[in-house]
């Protein structure tokens, strides 16, 4: 109740519905992301910056290219200072940055590894005798990573409100 500033830590998939659904209910949006675009990790950039045109124009402020150095109680809010020594106030803050998966063990025992421990379809690793749990796993396999894409397409259609071909002229070759 009375909160209406908004900080989202994260640029993915997550941290951009956080700041559409946010911004469509009024609230004030801020958000802080490493990669040079949305969706970065995703689609390809030039769509990610289709998707940061398309959500600054319903009000959303990005801070791209930078991280939060530190987080302070201040009052009933908060007062975030960025790595570019950037201050941004907000009255709730939101971490959208996903999961990283610890890899030194599995990449010590000589398993494939990539963003995490590389699997098949069947969590199988590249050791025939070993399966990953899925949340420290990167799927190779086609139907996964299409899965993903296709999300991440069709959330930017619906925010941008167009054909891929209109914001990425790659982006059906991914």
């Amino acid at each position: 109740e009375g909160k209406k500033r908004v900080a989202v830590i994260g640029g993915g998939l997550i941290g951009c519905e956080f700041a559409n659904d946010l911004r469509a209910e009024g609230f004030l949006v801020d958000v802080i992301s490493p990669g040079k675009a949305p969706l970065d990790r995703l689609i390809p950039e030039q769509a990610g910056h289709a998707l940061e045109k398309a959500l600054a124009n319903l009000g959303v402020t990005w801070h791209l290219g930078n991280t939060v150095k530190a987080v302070d109680k201040r009052g009933s809010g908060y007062r975030l200072t960025l790595a570019d020594a950037a201050v941004i106030e907000a009255d709730v803050v939101l971490s959208a940055i996903g999961l990283r998966p610890r890899t030194e063990l599995a990449r010590d025992t000589g398993l494939e590894v990539n963003r995490g421990i590389v699997v098949d379809r069947h969590l199988r690793t590249s050791h025939p005798d070993i399966y990953a749990q899925w949340e420290s796993s990167v799927h190779h396999f086609a139907s996964f990573n299409n899965q993903f894409y296709r999300k991440s397409v069709e959330y930017m259609q619906d925010v941008v409100g167009t054909q891929p071909s209109k914001w990425c002229a790659g982006c059906h070759d991914h």
